[in-house]
């Protein structure tokens, strides 16, 4: 009889247990799925992701594995990019294309000179209100489970930024663009109220997340091909957590100095000679290790997120 295998949930050996995995997530899969396959391929290895995606869209999935899923909340406020389509003439429950119709309306396409004109309109600071299903929360409920219930809780509105928009293509029954938004920004939303401006229904077509901060799309893996890949070419496409935090000034701690850091204790410090002296920043040690993410301020750094021990 053969010898029996590995555990299927065994780490791995030739596989990190922590730092960020880019992923292509197809349409058709959640977010939270895509980690699950993520986790199960590295051998149980804790996971996470920052921005989630609907499972009609695709793209870019930042996952952290072990330790990295503590610097996921600080993707997650930098800048994302996507590649959109919107379809006039129909509005939907979801504002995408699973929702149910909900409205027909009749639409003129418009020329590259009128979407030039819209999208500086929608250029800058622009005020949304959340779809009625999306994972905000109403007393204790998500709106997507206020909606399903039949009770749509009342929409919420914030503040957004749209930082550029650039018309990709004219379609038939509507258009492509581009937008570069900050966190909190709702594409189906954008999509609707686009539409409402050109005096049409509108919803969604396709959405595909091109980058967030410093991660672009070009550098993932296909979802599909994560358990096709070999252990070695698969681990050279974990990064290193801190290029997560390429936004932040870096700090280099001296010898004791790290010691400290590595305690929790705060160091003097104002930063780095060419940085603010207040903020965040990268803190390294000794061979440029990187041990944590500080505070600055009132000549001292002091520890936020301390990365010296083991998983």
């Amino acid at each position: 009889m053969p010898a029996a295998g590995p555990a299927t949930d065994a780490p791995m050996e030739t596989l990190p247990q922590q730092g960020l995995l880019l992923i292509d997530k197809p349409r058709g899969v959640t977010s939270s799925r895509a980690v699950v396959r993520v986790r199960k391929r590295f051998g149980g290895a804790r996971a996470g992701h920052c921005g989630t995606l609907d499972p009609a869209a695709e793209g870019l999935l930042v996952v952290g594995l072990g330790q990295a899923t503590r610097v996921l909340p600080y993707l997650t406020s930098q800048l994302k990019r996507y590649d959109a389509c919107v379809r006039l003439g129909v509005r939907t429950a979801t504002a995408d294309c699973e929702g149910e119709v909900l409205e027909r309306s009749a639409y003129r396409v418009p020329s590259a000179r009128q979407l030039r004109d819209l999208f500086n309109d929608f250029t800058g600071e622009v005020m949304q209100t959340a779809p009625a299903y999306s994972a905000l929360k109403h007393r204790g409920r998500r709106l997507y489970q206020w909606a399903r219930a039949g009770s749509p809780a009342p929409g919420r509105r914030r503040l957004v930024r749209i930082y550029s928009l650039q018309l990709l293509h004219i379609q038939p029954d509507g258009f492509c663009f581009s937008v570069e938004c900050s966190q909190g920004t709702y594409v189906r939303t954008l999509a609707e109220d686009m539409g409402a401006r050109l005096g049409a229904a509108a919803y969604l077509g396709r959405l595909r997340r091109t980058a967030i901060g410093p991660f672009s799309v070009t550098r993932a893996l296909p979802l599909g091909a994560l358990d096709d890949s070999g252990d070695e070419a698969l681990a050279r496409r974990v990064l290193a957590m801190d290029e997560g935090l390429a936004g932040l000034p870096a700090v280099f701690l001296e010898c004791e100095q790290a010691r400290r850091f590595c305690l929790g204790q705060p160091v003097p410090g104002d930063g780095p000679a060419d940085g603010p002296a207040a903020g965040e920043f990268r803190v390294y040690g000794e061979m440029r290790r990187f041990i944590g993410i500080a505070a600055g301020g009132g000549g001292q750094l002091r520890p936020k997120r301390v990365f010296c021990g083991g998983d």
